[in-house]
C-alpha cells in the first residue's frame, strides 16, 4: 500500500491496524491525500487450541501409580520426563508438565504435581514372646500421633491388650493413605510344679525331726529353680514351720507353687521320782521337765497329806525344805496340773498324780 490518510474498517475503526482473535471477514477502505480510494478483504481463521487438562495436583500411597492422559489423539507431545507418547504412568512424586501440538502446528501445555505419602512403620518391634498367663500390651513407638492407629477387629484404640498368642494387624491411616502392619506373638508353655513332703505327714515336731520339700514338674522340665529360702536344688530339708514358696523357670518362663508346714510338738512333762538335796549341786531339786507346756502348777504333800510346796513354774522346784527347814527323807507325794497346745488349735489340760523319794 501508498500513503493512506484514511482508514475504515468493517468493525468501524479507523486506525491502520486492528487486531482479530475471531474467524471473521475484514473489509478495509482507504483514501489518501489526494482523495483517492482503495479496498481490500481478507478471511481470518482462528483455530482453538488443544484442550490439555491433566487435573489436579494429587497424592499417591505406597504402591499406587496414576495415568497422566494428555487426550488429544493423532497430536504430537512433549513429557518433561520425554515421553513423547499421549499419556504416561507416573510412580514418583515430582512436577509433572506435557506440551500438546496440533494438526495446526497450535499448542497448549499443562502441569501436575504428585505427591507420595508413604505411611511409615510406628512398629520398630514386630516379634513378641509372652508366657501362659501374661498380658501384653501392643502399642506404636512414640512420635506418631499424627497417625489414625488402630487394631483391625480387634480394637478402635492405638493399643491392643493380648494374652494369646497370634497374628495382629495394626492398620496406621493418614489425610490420603493407609498401611497394615503385623506384629506376632508367640506364648511360651510354662512348666508346671507340685511339691510333695517326704515323708508325707499333716504335722512335725521340729524339736527333734526335719520335713524335706520334693518337687516335680508335670509338663516342661525346669531349668532353674528358687525356694523362697534361698535354695536352688530340687529338693530341700527345712526345720521349722512355715509357708515354703518355689518357682521353677525355663527358658524364659517361670511358675510358682507354695506349701504348708504345720509345725505341732504334743505337750510332754516328765517328773524324777528320786532327788538327793545334799547341796553336791547334782539332783538337788525335785523340777519338772517337758516341752510344749502352758499352765502349770506343782504341790507337794508329806505322808499326812500337808501340803508343803507348790509352785507355778517349771523352772522352779522343790529343795526338799518346809517353812526353810529341811524335811525328812521319805516318800513325798505329788500332784502336777498342767496344760499344753492341742493339735488343731486351742488347749488340754491335764494333771499327774505321783511320788518322789527324798534321799540324804
Amino acid at each position: 500500500g501508498g500513503s493512506w490518510s484514511q482508514y475504515l474498517w468493517n468493525g468501524g475503526e479507523t486506525s491502520s491496524t486492528i487486531v482479530s482473535s475471531i474467524t471473521e471477514e475484514i473489509t478495509l477502505n482507504v483514501v489518501d491525500s489526494n482523495g483517492c480510494k482503495g479496498a481490500d478483504t481478507i478471511n481470518v481463521t482462528v483455530h482453538p487450541l488443544p484442550i490439555v487438562q491433566l487435573g489436579n495436583d494429587t497424592t499417591l500411597c505406597a504402591g499406587q501409580s496414576i495415568e497422566l492422559n494428555a487426550s488429544n489423539q493423532g497430536g504430537r507431545f512433549t513429557w518433561s520426563s520425554g515421553s513423547t507418547q499421549q499419556s504416561i504412568i507416573v510412580t514418583d512424586e515430582g512436577l509433572y508438565w506435557v506440551q500438546v501440538t496440533d494438526g495446526n502446528n497450535c499448542i497448549a501445555q499443562d502441569s501436575i504435581v504428585v505427591s507420595k505419602d508413604v505411611i511409615p512403620d510406628p512398629y520398630s518391634k514386630k516379634e513378641f514372646e509372652i508366657c501362659e498367663g501374661e498380658t501384653i500390651v501392643l502399642q506404636p513407638d512414640s512420635g506418631y500421633d499424627s497417625y489414625q492407629i488402630n487394631w483391625l477387629l480387634l480394637s478402635d484404640d492405638t493399643f491392643l491388650s493380648i494374652n494369646e498368642a497370634g497374628r495382629y494387624e495394626s492398620a496406621v491411616s493418614s489425610i490420603h493413605c493407609s498401611d497394615t502392619f503385623e506384629l506376632v506373638v508367640t506364648e511360651i508353655r510354662v512348666p508346671t510344679v507340685s511339691l510333695m513332703l517326704s515323708p508325707y505327714s499333716e504335722l512335725f515336731c521340729f524339736e527333734y525331726e526335719t520335713a524335706t520339700i520334693v518337687s516335680s514338674t508335670e509338663s516342661l522340665p525346669a531349668l532353674s529353680y528358687l525356694w523362697s529360702t534361698g535354695d536352688t536344688l530340687p529338693e530341700i530339708t527345712v526345720d521349722s514351720g512355715g509357708v515354703y514358696q518355689l518357682t521353677i523357670y525355663n527358658y524364659h518362663c517361670g511358675s510358682s507353687e507354695e506349701i504348708e508346714i504345720n509345725n505341732y510338738c504334743p505337750g510332754v512333762l516328765y517328773l524324777p521320782n528320786a532327788f538327793t538335796p545334799d547341796g553336791d549341786g547334782l539332783n538337788d531339786v525335785f523340777t519338772a521337765e517337758g516341752s510344749q507346756i502352758t499352765d502349770f502348777r506343782l504341790e507337794v504333800f508329806n505322808r499326812w497329806g500337808q501340803l508343803i510346796f507348790t509352785s507355778n513354774d517349771m523352772q522352779t522346784g522343790w529343795d526338799g525344805t518346809y517353812q526353810n527347814r529341811p524335811v525328812q527323807q521319805e516318800v513325798y507325794v505329788y500332784k502336777v496340773h498342767y496344760s499344753f497346745l492341742a493339735e488343731h488349735g486351742g488347749a488340754v489340760s491335764d494333771s499327774k498324780v505321783g511320788t518322789v523319794t527324798l534321799v540324804r
